[in-house]
């Protein structure tokens, strides 16, 4: 079974030529020497476990609520943001002073109540940290004890069987988080993101993101993109 797209991350459609021309493109590096103190904005999370559908269209993996909305939602300032899928990248993608994580986990929330066809996206980075006898991801796991698939349009749709709760691939103490304006760090690449990037890691085996190696060789994370002036906050 073949799984393709009309992008990836090989020579031929590489990631320098997903966009052109734009001045607010994802990732970037963090310096944090370079910050602006951010407002008293909380961010609170209200997350359920519910079963989950493994979207496969290489060279993405995505996890997906079977009922939309199932995963419940955050609220930042009073809003409330949907928790849309969940996926994760690796090595990382953002990088801190230059260094990036082994890998980054997104978890992608749409405006609740908006039902235009490109809403606005708020991304929440969780960056992950190898660390021995700690979390295992499910994302392998999934894979390998799936219950049952679909196959359409080069998307293989995997289900598991049972549920996801997002809590597991979070911090322990996630309210520190630096934030920018960017993009999808996939095609088509869109400038309607704003990104929420936890500063404490999640620390998962090494285990963990093996399997990535096997599925994606030569990793899954967009090279680092220019700055330019956007401002990074940091919210404590």
């Amino acid at each position: 079974m073949t799984l393709c797209t009309d992008w990836d991350y090989g020579f031929s459609r590489r990631p320098e030529q997903w966009s052109k021309d734009k001045t607010r493109q994802s990732p970037i590096d963090i310096d944090t020497a370079n910050l602006q103190e951010g407002e008293d904005r909380r961010l609170t999370f209200d997350y359920r476990e519910a079963d989950v559908k493994l979207l496969l269209k290489s060279p993405k993996l995505e996890l997906k609520p079977m009922t939309e909305g199932a995963w419940g939602a955050i609220s930042v300032d009073g809003k409330n943001w949907t928790l849309d899928s969940v996926h994760a990248h690796a090595p990382g993608e953002h990088s801190v002073n230059g260094d990036l994580y082994p890998g980054e986990v997104h978890f992608v929330h749409k405006p609740q109540g908006d039902e235009s066809k490109e809403p606005p996206l708020l991304v929440v980075g969780a960056f992950l940290a190898y660390q021995e006898d700690s979390l295992v991801l499910p994302f392998e796991k999934y894979l390998k004890n799936g219950a049952g698939y679909k196959y359409k349009s080069g998307e293989l749709e995997l289900h598991p069987g049972h549920p996801f709760d997002p809590y597991q691939i979070l911090p322990k103490k996630p309210s520190a988080y630096y934030a920018y304006k960017g993009s999808l760090t996939t095609p088509p690449c869109d400038e309607r993101v704003e990104f929420l990037l936890l500063k404490n890691p999640v620390l998962v085996t090494p285990d963990s993101l093996r399997g990535f190696d096997e599925w994606f060789p030569g990793g899954t994370n967009r090279p680092i993109q220019p700055r330019f002036q956007r401002p990074v906050f940091l919210h404590k």
